[in-house]
């Protein structure tokens, strides 16, 4: 049994899509993490070894004049010679690395949110496939019934042509029905199992699968402002733009700094195996450097044009996506109203074509209506409970769609709190 609960937990673990998002949210991190190591200070430690031939030393005291104490030759340059460094950096000011941080981290938040918006359309496939499904299968059900009821008005009708109340081409056309509907029904069968499969594969499940009939979702109707202004607060992707906006403007931030200068303070200790004329093994620097950024190619002026470029495309994009969106509300308010009013006259409808068809069968058994009429009525019926069918799963549909569009479809409610 699959739930559409369950459905929807195997679809959110079981899916390449959501992978790749998680990936990308993953690899965002793993930028800000990059833009944070811009502020941090650097170090590294090298250590060499030397062959060198000759060796060369130097006596002082043979320049001395006499009688001055005897040092010792002093070694320039050994044979086999060691030596090691260490070197710290410390970035004291870097203009573009701080908007660069912001853009990071702006930059992940968007990738939260689109992967959000993935989850929802996504999860929305699956509501869609599963209701789809559970149409196709009250189809069969009717089927199953117009069916059986074929077989008793064959079996009336050859016992009205024993008796001399019928003809043979009542006979006939009473066969056909039931052969037409019989290939009707192994059509829906066939169709039920392939839906079946498919939301099978969809979420991630080996193996065939049966379905339970979900409570129907709540109704989101209200006023299109309000359903407008809730998916302003609401919706994933359009928040997601909003923060590609920033990034963007934050790219404009960072093509100015990199006018600026940068400060560099490093520290460099090194020893060596030799002394030298230092008398020491081992020496230090502190070094600060003011690096003015004179020309580069114009490479400064192409990044803050093209800054510019994607605040405006950026812009445009999310003013298109809250015209679509309003659009889209629009329509699927009208096709709610529509979708529940045709709940109620379809169910009304199947309760009528139930009463005719009973009517029309009991008459027709006494001989009182044709055989047309009794067939007319059971097709009628038979109609009546697919239109029903059909009109449950376009109003659940949209019921569900209408949520989706505002950003507040409930069962991605936990997908949100990721």
């Amino acid at each position: 049994m699959l739930t559409l609960k369950r459905a929807y937990r195997l679809a959110l673990n079981n899916n390449p899509t959501l992978e790749v998002m998680r990936a990308r949210v993953s690899q965002a991190d793993a930028e800000v993490r990059r833009a944070w190591a811009q502020f941090q200070p650097t170090a590294r430690a090298s250590g060499t070894y030397t062959y060198n031939d000759p060796e060369i030393s130097f006596d002082p005291s043979e320049f001395a004049p006499p009688g001055t104490v005897d040092t010792g030759p002093i070694v320039i340059q050994q044979h086999h010679q060691f030596g090691f460094q260490v070197a710290a950096s410390l970035p004291v000011f870097h203009g573009p690395a701080y908007p660069g941080l912001t853009i990071a981290e702006t930059t992940r938040d968007a990738a939260r949110l689109q992967l959000v918006r993935t989850r929802q359309d996504f999860l929305l496939r699956v509501a869609d496939a599963y209701y789809r499904a559970l149409s196709v299968s009250e189809m069969v059900t009717a089927l199953v019934e117009k069916v059986a009821v074929d077989r008793r008005s064959l079996e009336v009708t050859q016992v009205r042509l024993s008796v001399g109340r019928a003809v043979h081409s009542e006979v006939a056309r009473a066969k056909l029905v039931l052969v037409q509907d019989r290939q009707t029904l192994k059509a829906q069968r066939n169709l039920w199992a392939a839906d079946r499969r498919r939301l099978a594969i969809l979420v991630g499940f080996r193996g065939d699968v049966a379905l339970r009939q979900p409570p129907a979702p709540p109704s989101p109707l209200a006023s299109t402002t309000l359903m407008q202004t809730r998916a302003q607060d609401h919706r994933a992707d359009l928040q997601a733009l909003e923060h590609q906006v920033t990034a963007a403007q934050q790219a404009k931030r960072a093509a100015w700094w990199a006018f600026f200068p940068l400060l560099d303070l490093s520290l460099l200790y090194r020893w060596q195996q030799i002394t030298g004329f230092a008398a020491r093994n081992d020496s230090w620097q502190l070094v600060a450097t003011l690096t003015f950024p004179l020309y580069e190619g114009g490479t400064r002026y192409a990044d803050l044009r093209a800054a510019r470029a994607q605040i405006t495309e950026r812009r445009a994009q999310r003013a298109e996506l809250e015209r679509e969106i309003s659009a889209t509300i629009v329509q699927l308010r009208a096709e709610l109203v529509s979708a529940e009013s045709a709940v109620v006259s379809t169910r009304e409808a199947l309760d009528l074509a139930k009463i005719a068809a009973e009517e029309m069968a009991a008459r027709y058994e006494a001989g009182s209506v044709t055989q047309i009429d009794a067939l007319d009525a059971y097709q009628r019926r038979l109609q009546a409970h697919i239109d029903l069918s059909r009109s449950r799963y376009t109003r659940d549909m949209a019921r569900l769609s209408l949520s989706h569009a505002q950003g507040e479809l409930d069962v991605v409610a936990a997908a949100r709190r990721d």
